[in-house]
C-alpha cells in the first residue's frame, strides 16, 4: 500500500513520495529520509521537529528530524522549495535524559515504570508500553547521572544472567517496551508457491565471518583483590588458589582458627619453606596455600582467603565437532579482555563467541509489498529451490516506494544464526567483589553458618504493608561481613539468632538503595542463649531519608523491637548510622534494642583508616623497648561505627630488648581512648614461638602481654602480634 500521509510538527505535509525511505534495524536506531515539498516556497521543516509516516491508518515511522536540507525544486528559478531531511526514530531521546536513583531487586516492568516516573523523559511524551511484560527480577541498580540509555543497557545486561536477554525499543508512538527478540512473529511467512508475498527472488547466502574452532582468550590487567573459599576433607593439605597471587611480605598475612570451644586462636601465613614454625604458609612456585605441620581441616571446617591476585589469566574454548569437520585443521583466534577478571564471566563469554565463530548462518534477504514486518519479528521461510525450511530473526528492513508510486516495497534481511553484536551486551552483568589487599585467610567453625548460606547476603526487603523478612535464612554475620539490603515501602528486618545461634557482638547492614517511600518499620529479633549483648549498625547509604518508626507500644514476648527515644519516630537521615545495642534481661529470655544516637540517627562513621606509622607509638614496660619499623606494619587500619572501633592489627619481624617486660604497648589510633577496659585474646609469637596472649584496652592504650603471664623474651626480628580487636571508645 501507499504512505496516506505525512505529519512534521503535527501538520501534515507535501512530500515526494518516491524519495522517502525508512530503515529499521534491530539493534540500532531506526532512519528515514526523504523530500519534503512547500509548492508555494514558504515552509521548511526545522530540526528537531516531530514527523510520523502514516500507511494505511498505521504509523510505519516517528521520530525528530536529524537534518534539513533547503533546496529548489527542478531547478534555481522555480518558486517551489524542496527541503531534503533525514530522521531518526525515538530512541534518540534516550541519549539526552539521564536518572539519578536506586532501584531495588524488581521486575523489568517495575523498573521501566520508575524511571519513567522519575526522570524528564516524559517531557518528550514517552511513557511505558501497555503490553510491556512482568520480565525477570534482576537488580539492585544504583545510577548518578546516567544516561537512560545507559540504565536500560544495564537492565538488559543484567536479564541476560539470568536467562533470554531484553532489549530496549520505543515504539513510533512513543512508548518505552522492553522484549525479547524473536517472542512475535512476522505478518505471513514465506512460501515459494506464495507469489503475493514475495516480490522479485528470494536469495539464501551462508555466511561465515571471523571463522575459528579454537579461541584463546585473556583476562584481566594488573592486580584484584579477591575473596574465595576453601572446604576442609581431612585429607587435602595444599589449597590452590584460583589466581596467582601476588607474594608480597613475609609472612604473607595471618588466619583466624574458631576451634571447638569457640576460641579464637590467629595464626599468620608465611612463605612455603622458610617460615616452617609456621603451620600456614603460601608457596609461589605451586600458587597454593599449604599447612606444615597443623592437623588438617574436616568437614564442614573450611577457610577464606583474601588475597592480591594478578592479572591477565587464560582461558580457552575449543569447538571439537567444528575441529573434526575441518579434517581436523585448528583455526585459531585470540581476544583480550582487560576489563572481565570473573573466570565464570569470561568462559561464558568465550562459549558464546566459539558458538557464533563456528557457525555458518544463511542470509535470507526478499522483498514484500505485506504490511507489518519488522526487526525482531520471526518469519518462517519454506523454497524447495533454495534447499530452506527454517525460522529466520528478522533484522533489517528497508521501507521504499515502487517505482511507479504504486505502493511501499519492504526490503527483509533475516538469518537463522546467532546476533553476534549482542554479546558484549550479554557479558556486561560481569565481575563485583573483592576484599583486603593483604592474603589473610580465616576459618569458620560448623554451624557458623545457617541454610548452607555461605556468603553476605543481599535482600530486597518489602513490597508494601509491612512483611517480615529474615536477612538470610539464618546466616550467621561475622564482624567482618556487611549485610547489604535494600528496602522498598514498609519494612520489617528481622534479624537472626534461630535454632540456638548466637550473634556475633558486633555486626552491620548497610541499606545500599531505598525505594516507593522506604520506612524502617521495625528491627525484630528472636530469642537466643547469647548472653554478652551485641551491637547491630544499620547505615544509610543512600540520599534519602528513612523513617523508623516507634514500635514499643505493641506487645512483647518472643521477640523485641526498635525503641526510639522518648517513645517517638525518627528518622535515618541520608548517609546517616544508627547504633542499636542489645543486653538480655534478667531472666535471658527477652530482647529490647536502645536506640543510642543523636537526634536523626546520625552516629560517627569512620571508614577503613590506616594511621600515619610512628615508631613512638609502640613502647614496652619494666625499662624494656619494642622496636617496631614501618616494614614491620603489615597491618594497622581502624574503622568506627557509632561508639565502635575495629582494629585489625598484625605486626611481624618485630624486635623485644632489656627483658623481661611483661606487656608492649601500642596507643589506640587517631587520638581515642576507652570507657572502661575489656581483654581480648590475640596471637603471639615470642621470639619465635607460638604462645597464647591478650591484649588489655584501657584509656588510651593496648597492652599485649602472654595469657601466662611470663615476660616478653628478647628477640630480634621474632615476636609477631597479630588481632581483630573491637572495642567501645569514648
Amino acid at each position: 500500500m501507499a504512505i496516506d500521509s505525512v505529519y512534521i510538527a503535527g501538520f501534515p505535509r507535501e512530500v515526494l513520495l518516491n524519495s522517502f525511505q525508512i530503515t529499521e534495524s534491530l539493534q540500532g536506531t531506526n532512519t528515514l529520509s526523504g523530500d519534503v515539498l512547500s509548492q508555494a516556497g514558504t515552509y521548511s521543516p526545522d530540526i528537531d521537529d516531530d514527523i510520523v509516516i502514516v500507511e494505511d491508518g498505521v504509523t510505519i515511522f516517528g521520530g525528530l528530524i536529524a537534518t534539513a536540507e533547503r533546496r529548489g525544486f527542478e531547478g534555481p528559478n522555480n518558486t517551489a522549495l524542496v527541503t531534503h531531511i533525514t530522521a531518526r526514530d525515538y530512541k534518540d531521546v534516550l541519549t539526552v535524559i539521564f536518572a539519578t536513583l536506586d532501584l531495588a531487586a524488581d521486575t523489568v516492568k517495575s523498573h521501566l515504570a520508575y524511571l519513567i516516573a522519575n526522570t524528564s523523559i516524559t517531557t518528550h511524551g514517552i511513557s511505558l508500553a501497555a503490553g510491556q511484560v512482568d520480565g525477570p527480577t534482576v537488580g539492585p541498580f544504583s545510577f548518578h547521572k546516567k544516561r537512560f540509555d545507559e540504565c536500560l543497557a544495564d537492565i538488559s545486561a543484567a536479564t541476560a544472567a539470568v536467562g533470554d536477554q531484553y532489549f530496549a525499543t520505543i515504539s513510533y508512538a512513543k512508548k518505552l517496551e522492553m522484549y525479547i527478540p524473536g517472542t512475535s512473529s512476522a505478518p505471513s511467512d514465506l512460501i515459494e508457491a506464495d507469489d503475493s508475498i514475495e516480490v522479485g527472488d528470494l536469495t539464501i547466502e551462508p555466511q561465515r565471518t571471523q571463522y575459528a574452532n579454537i579461541l584463546y582468550g585473556f583476562f584481566g590487567q594488573g592486580t584484584k583483590d579477591l575473596t574465595e573459599r576453601h572446604n576442609g576433607d581431612g585429607v587435602t593439605r595444599d589449597f590452590t588458589l584460583t589466581e596467582r597471587a601476588l607474594a608480597t611480605g613475609n609472612p604473607m598475612g595471618f588466619l583466624t582458627v574458631f576451634d571447638s570451644t569457640s576460641d579464637v586462636v590467629m595464626t599468620p601465613v608465611g612463605v612455603y619453606g622458610v617460615d616452617t614454625n609456621l603451620p600456614w604458609a603460601y608457596d609461589v612456585s605451586t600458587n597454593q596455600v599449604r599447612m606444615h605441620y597443623r592437623t588438617t581441616l574436616s568437614s564442614p571446617y573450611y577457610f577464606e582467603i583474601y588475597y592480591t591476585a594478578q592479572y591477565p589469566f587464560e582461558l580457552s574454548a575449543v569447538d571439537a565437532a567444528a575441529v573434526a569437520a575441518a579434517g581436523g585443521r585448528h583455526f585459531q583466534d585470540r581476544i583480550d579482555r582487560t576489563d572481565i577478571f570473573d573466570r565464570t564471566v569470561a568462559q561464558a563469554l568465550l562459549d558464546g563467541m566459539i558458538a557464533a565463530r563456528v557457525a555458518r548462518p544463511n542470509i535470507a534477504k526478499f522483498s514484500t509489498v505485506v504490511e507489518g514486518f519488522h526487526p525482531g519479528q520471526i518469519v518462517h521461510i519454506t523454497s524447495a529451490k533454495r534447499a530452506i525450511n527454517a525460522d529466520f530473526l528478522i533484522t533489517d528492513v528497508t521501507t521504499r516506494n515502487e517505482p511507479n508510486n504504486d505502493g511501499l516495497i519492504r526490503d527483509i534481511t533475516a538469518t537463522d544464526g546467532p546476533i553476534q553484536a549482542s554479546w558484549q551486551q550479554r557479558i556486561a552483568a560481569g565481575y563485583y567483589g573483592a576484599s583486603p589487599s593483604t592474603i589473610s585467610l580465616r576459618i569458620t567453625p560448623p554451624g557458623a553458618v545457617g541454610g548452607g548460606a555461605q556468603q553476605p547476603p543481599t535482600t530486597t526487603l518489602g513490597t508494601g504493608g509491612v512483611p517480615s523478612v529474615h536477612t538470610g535464612g539464618g546466616y550467621n554475620i561475622h564482624p567482618d561481613v556487611i549485610t547489604t539490603v535494600s528496602l522498598s515501602g514498609n519494612t520489617d528486618l528481622d534479624v537472626i539468632g534461630t535454632g540456638g545461634q548466637d550473634w556475633e557482638p558486633y555486626q552491620v547492614v548497610e541499606i545500599t538503595s531505598a525505594t516507593s517511600t522506604p520506612v524502617l518499620t521495625s528491627i525484630e529479633a528472636p530469642s537466643f542463649s547469647n548472653t554478652q549483648g551485641v551491637f547491630l549498625w544499620v547505615l544509610n547509604k543512600t540520599s534519602v531519608s528513612i523513617p523508623v518508626l516507634n514500635r514499643s507500644g505493641l506487645a512483647i514476648s518472643a521477640t523485641s523491637e526498635i525503641v526510639c527515644p522518648g517513645d517517638v519516630d525518627a528518622v535515618l537521615g541520608p548517609y546517616q548510622g544508627v547504633l542499636f545495642y542489645w543486653s538480655p534481661n534478667s531472666g535471658g529470655l527477652g530482647i529490647k534494642w536502645h536506640w543510642i544516637s543523636a537526634t536523626g540517627g546520625g552516629l560517627t562513621y569512620v571508614p577503613p583508616t590506616t594511621p600515619t606509622f610512628s615508631a613512638g607509638d609502640y613502647t614496652a614496660n619494666s625499662g624494656g623497648s619494642w622496636t617496631v619499623a614501618s616494614g614491620d606494619v603489615h597491618r594497622c587500619s581502624y574503622s568506627i561505627v557509632g561508639n565502635i572501633m575495629t582494629l585489625q592489627l598484625f605486626l611481624v619481624t618485630t624486635s623485644v630488648t632489656s627483658a623481661p617486660s611483661t606487656v608492649l604497648n601500642r596507643v589506640i589510633p587517631g587520638g581515642y581512648s576507652v570507657p572502661g577496659e575489656c581483654v581480648i585474646p590475640v596471637l603471639a609469637i615470642d621470639n619465635n614461638v607460638e604462645r597464647h596472649g591478650y591484649a588489655y584496652v584501657s584509656g588510651s592504650n593496648i597492652a599485649f602481654g602472654r595469657t601466662s603471664g611470663d615476660p616478653w623474651a628478647t628477640s630480634s626480628a621474632l615476636t609477631t602480634i597479630g588481632a581483630t580487636l573491637v572495642f567501645e571508645i569514648s
